[in-house]
């Protein structure tokens, strides 16, 4: 379970019905609860015998720079884009980037599709660092009931 928060000043340069482009500084907490997460210890383990060691939760403090971008190009089309930089100001120094990409297309009244791209970075000092992506594809079905 990762959970993060942050506080700080939100700076909005564009603001309207179809874009709004912001930025946000501030400072921020992280957490990273582990039970029952382990990690291949390849120092320890053999061709024959493998050893995992369970991992430590880890509490991160540090600064929190954030931007974004929204646009809607018609009534069926928008983007939605947030970039995120988490540098930690523990011993370690080390920073975490983010960068998330939404494409939402209404197809009918109540159905659209959506596709999520994300980028990440995780610095880690001892470690091969790279960069992982993940993306989805979904149909959603959105119906609102009003009163």
């Amino acid at each position: 379970l990762n959970l993060e928060e942050s506080v700080g000043l939100n700076f909005t340069f564009i603001k309207s019905s179809v874009s709004e482009l912001f930025m946000r500084a501030g400072f921020g907490f992280k957490q990273n609860f582990n039970d029952n997460v382990y990690k291949y210890d390849s120092d320890n383990s053999s061709d024959s015998l493998y050893i995992f060691i369970e991992q430590d939760d880890l509490y991160s403090n540090g600064l929190v720079f954030t931007a974004g971008a929204d646009f809607n190009f018609t009534n069926n089309i928008s983007y939605i884009s947030t970039a995120n930089l988490f540098y930690n100001l523990d011993k370690e120094r080390n920073y975490n980037l983010r960068w998330d990409n939404d494409f939402l297309i209404k197809i009918f009244k109540y159905v659209s599709l959506d596709y999520n791209f994300i980028l990440k970075y995780d610095y880690n000092a001892d470690e091969s660092n790279y960069i992982i992506y993940d993306n989805r594809i979904a149909l959603e079905f959105s119906y609102y009931i009003n009163r």
